[in-house]
């Protein structure tokens, strides 16, 4: 599920930019994909194995209502939905296992013990709840100098992920971005009181300032498309001005996109569906 380039980026914060002094934090393992680049480039950096990398994982994608099966498959892999999938992420891991530390079940229920967090790779915060709790448990540990990368930052939903970076903009730096992961380097270490806010939870009318805060310097037009379409989940509004923007882009991606399993994911899908969810209320 990860590109390429996201996993040689983890593997290089993890050789280059790990001390040893402080704790590793993959949050969202899947099948292991990104505890495994992380604990490669650890290795490739000669660290000793003391199981600094803490890696979150559910363990399981939920079976479909209907009770109809569903099989998919990544790579060779193949995985029925409503299965555990920790013994696919045990195997994946294995060859690093002494590095790291597997953390199996809800991650709400998990709390950080306080330890730095030189390096913080997030992939787990699908809902609002799980952002604010990660925001809270982690973020208040990153120490200055520390990494926090976001992997589906630069996506057109989650937008309350963006909310929270805009609001914590006077922490961390925006390093660049590689694919949908965005990184950051904290320069100013994150008090727990501010970790404790989520504005996106409160209903802060300043949501949207914070969200337009994230629109960094020399970002793509992909990107840019994304965090747009982000922004009218957030809003509820904006689409018809969006298409008009970024005609240019929707046009030549209508036929460039693939996603996953063979479907379509173009731009022309993804403001279909955003128009679709927002209608629902459903982000």
């Amino acid at each position: 599920m990860l590109s390429l380039k996201e996993r040689q980026m983890l593997f290089a914060l993890g050789r280059d930019h790990y001390s040893g002094n402080g704790q590793i934090i993959d949050a969202g393992s899947f099948m292991g994909c990104s505890t495994s680049c992380l604990a490669a480039g650890v290795k490739a950096g000669q660290q000793a194995p003391e199981k600094q990398i803490h890696a979150y994982e559910l363990g399981i994608l939920p079976a479909p209502a209907n009770g109809q099966t569903i099989i998919r498959k990544f790579g060779d892999i193949k995985y029925e939905q409503g299965k555990s999938f920790v013994p696919i992420l045990k195997d994946t891991i294995k060859p690093w296992w002494g590095y790291i530390d597997l953390n199996v079940g809800d991650i709400l229920q998990e709390n950080w013990d306080g330890d730095d967090i030189e390096i913080c790779f997030v992939d787990v915060c699908k809902t609002p709840e799980l952002n604010a709790h990660v925001t809270r448990q982690f973020f208040p540990s990153i120490p200055v100098g520390g990494y926090l990368v976001n992997q589906d930052f630069f996506f057109d939903r989650l937008p309350y992920v963006k909310v929270t970076m805009g609001y914590l903009s006077e922490y961390f730096e925006w390093v660049g971005r590689v694919y949908t992961s965005s990184i950051w380097r904290c320069v100013k270490q994150v008090p727990q009181d501010v970790a404790d806010y989520d504005p996106y939870l409160e209903k802060d009318p300043k949501c949207r300032e914070y969200h337009e805060m994230t629109v960094y310097d020399d970002l793509g037009k992909d990107a840019l498309f994304m965090l747009d379409l982000s922004l009218s989940y957030l809003t509820g509004e904006g689409l018809d001005e969006l298409e008009g923007k970024h005609h240019e882009f929707i046009e030549h991606n209508a036929t460039v996109w693939e996603g996953r399993e063979g479907k379509r994911r173009d731009a022309r899908f993804r403001i279909e569906r955003a128009r679709k969810l927002i209608a629902e209320g459903n982000i």
